[in-house]
Order: structure tokens, then sequence, then C-alpha cells
């Protein structure tokens, strides 16, 4: 499965990089900017699907090394609690900071906007939803404030790959 996604990893990117034509990906060159590649999720100790969730990332982290492409730079974004980092449970900090070591940049952050999810769930949900656990699949809605705060010089600006 994850050459697949490997494949479709590299695929993308030589795609944005090269509009119209494929080209090798040993080819591309030092100079081309990389692509911000980022993933969300959340890491409230109340989610029950935490750990599927890093399984999965962890999958596409593997695909992107054995595919040797360059051309991405992969950030994971997490929803942590109101309480901060501090508050995750030890096992998810280890898995977190082995992806780290695979070369995801983590990115610890709140949706600012979880009070009116909260809210919105409240009375529109038609099962429990827990918000905390939902916000993770609204961090897209915030990368661009997200990455306006960091240094990405070497980065493409104009678009960035969300999975």
């Amino acid at each position: 499965m994850h050459q697949l996604l490997g494949l479709g990893i590299l695929v993308l990117a030589e795609a944005a990089l090269h509009p119209g034509q494929l080209h090798d990906h040993h080819e591309l060159h030092h100079h081309q900017k990389k692509i911000v590649w980022a993933s969300g999720l959340s890491v409230h100790p109340r989610c029950s699907k935490t750990d599927h969730y890093l399984d999965q990332y962890e999958i596409a982290l593997i695909s992107w090394h054995e595919t040797e492409n360059k051309a991405f730079d992969p950030y994971l974004i997490c929803h942590v609690p109101e309480e901060g980092r501090e508050a995750l449970d030890d096992q998810i900090e280890e898995r977190l900071q082995h992806l780290e070591r695979m070369g995801a940049k983590l990115i610890f952050h709140r949706l600012s906007f979880i009070d009116r999810l909260a809210e919105k769930l409240q009375t529109e949900a038609e099962e429990d939803s827990d918000p905390e656990c939902i916000a993770g699949t609204f961090l897209r809605l915030e990368i661009p404030r997200i990455l306006s705060g960091l240094p990405l010089q070497r980065h493409n600006r104009s678009y960035a790959l969300y999975t």
C-alpha cells in the first residue's frame, strides 16, 4: 500500500513542479522550492482514533522516504488541548517524537474557532460529537495562518499540499 501512496506523492510533486510534463524525480533541480506537505489531526487525550491516524501518517512518511522525493517537506499540524502539549498522553508524545525523527516537522496549534465549533455541534449535530476530536479536520482552514508564522524561505508560498 505504501508503494502506491509513495507513487502518488511523487506524481503530485512532479506535476506541481513541472506542469504538463513528468520527469524522473532524481532530475529535480536544487534551486526549486519545496512544497509544504501539511497533514492535521487532533491529539487531544479524549480522541480514540489518534493512534489510527498516526499509523496512516507514518505509512505516508515511509513512502516519502522510499521515493527519495525531496520536493515535499512534511508538516504535521496537531490540534492540542487547551492546556497545551504538556497535557498529551505519554504514548502519543513518544509517537510524535518518532514521526519527528522520521522527518516530520511538528506544529502544535489550537483551532482558533474551537468554541464556535462546539456550539454548532451542540445545536446541530445528529450524534454526540466531541469538538476536540473533530478539530483536526478543520485545521486545513487555518493553514494560511499557521504557515505565515513559519520561516519558509526555501518553500513555494503559492500553494501547499494537504493530506
